[in-house]
Formats: C-alpha cells, structure tokens, sequence
C-alpha cells in the first residue's frame, strides 16, 4: 500500500504550488524509519516494562535550487505494569538530535541517543538509549506512478519503498538501570524516496 505521505505530497503541491509560471518545479523527499518494541516481565514476576522507540528521519530537496530540508524526529514511550500493587506509570520523550544511520539496504541501523522523558506530573528523566537493527526478513518493495491535475498543472509523482522487519537488540537506561536487560523485542525499518514534477 503506497505511502501516506505521497498523497499528502500531492494535495499540497496541486493546491500551493501549481500557480501559473511555476512549471518545472521538482521536490525531491527521501525518508528513513526504524521501530523497535520491547517486553518484559521483571525477576519479581510484578513489574511488567513495555517500550515502544523509533526515528524518522527526512530529507526534502526542492529544484529550482535550494537548501535540502533535513528533519530529523525519535521518540520513546515506556508503559510499566505494576500487577501485584495494580499501578501504571508512562513517559513519554521526543529528540530532534541523535547518533542515527541506516544502510539503503536495509541491512542494519543504529541508534544512540539521550531523550528527556516526562510523565503525566512533568517529572522527567534522561534515558540512554543504544539500540541496533539487523534486516531478517527479504525486503518488501513498492513502486508507483501517480498523476494529480489541479488548478493550473499537472503533477507527476514516482515513489519507491523498501521495508523489512527486524531483530532488535540493546538497551535503555534510567540511570544506571537498563530497563530491558531480558526483554522479547521486535523491529522495523524503512526507507522511501518520492520524485515529485511539476508538468506544465
């Protein structure tokens, strides 16, 4: 199933950038994703520690010349399960800078970062995140040729995608506690590339 974001790409270039005398534009979008989720049950048998991280990261490139927008977005979520007292505690934590690569292959990522995370009373923590990917399934690859007609143009739209899932492994840190020294974990990476032209 093609992408979300090429159909947004397309409605905002149709109805923005198709004025007359803009023929010839060219957006260029190439993006990179990984996801990993983690579980585990403590030594206790009572604490159940749910966590939920990824990176999206985006190149968008414009032509007639222009600086390349880079946006670079990871977050983390970690849900922990008290069964024997019945509580629940969340944070939540977002970085725009991070220690992040991936392979165009899909074979491996990395991801090294420090996200403040904060619950619900804005108590927040540093979490040390090192996380690897490895691709263990074949390669899943989408392609597609769109046309948009707006106001004044036309647009012509090629996306190409390439997923697979992962095995994950690494840690996050509270401090000088990893919170899934144990924990069953499973992976995704991502990349797309979206070639937008204006036609006439």
């Amino acid at each position: 199933m093609k992408s979300l974001s090429v159909y947004i790409l397309l409605f905002v270039a149709a109805f923005t950038l198709s004025t007359p005398g803009y023929a010839g534009n060219v957006v260029r979008n190439n993006s990179n994703a990984v996801s990993a989720s983690f579980s585990q049950t403590d030594s206790s048998g009572c604490i159940f520690t749910l966590i939920n991280l990824g990176v999206i990261q985006t190149v968008v490139q414009y032509q007639p010349p222009g600086a390349p927008n880079v946006t670079f977005f990871t977050y983390v979520n970690v849900d922990q399960y008290d069964q024997c007292n019945s509580t629940y505690s969340n944070m939540f934590g977002t970085a725009e800078n991070a220690d992040f690569q991936m392979n165009q292959a899909l074979t491996k990522a990395h991801l090294k970062a420090v996200i403040p995370a904060c619950n619900s009373l804005s108590v927040c923590v540093d979490l040390t995140i090192d996380v690897d990917w490895a691709g263990i399934s074949e390669p899943s690859r989408t392609r597609s040729i769109t046309h948009m007609k707006g106001p004044y143009t036309s647009l012509m739209s090629r996306y190409s995608g390439l997923t697979r899932d992962a095995q994950v492994v690494g840690s996050v840190f509270n401090g000088s506690t990893n919170l899934i020294p144990n924990a069953l974990a499973s992976g995704f990476m991502g990349t797309e590339q979206n070639f937008l032209l204006e036609l006439n």
